[in-house]
């Protein structure tokens, strides 16, 4: 349990830290846009190799609203 604790808190703990010291020099909306666009980013990257997602042209475009 330690290893996990360990992989899951210490980088949990180093993009909270460098959040705030975007906060610091950036407007809070421009931070919040950022932090979202690089979580929803990286959890697609992410779920490619864990989850065996396809990853194609098509569904990396972005939707039309």
């Amino acid at each position: 349990m330690r290893l996990a604790g360990a992989i899951i808190g210490e980088p949990t703990g180093t993009t909270f830290y460098l959040l705030g010291m975007a906060i610091k020099r950036l407007p809070p909306s421009t931070v919040q846009a950022i932090w979202a666009g690089a979580g929803s980013a990286l959890t697609a990257l992410v779920s490619v190799p864990v989850f065996r997602e396809s990853f194609t042209a098509l569904r990396a475009r972005p939707s039309r609203p």
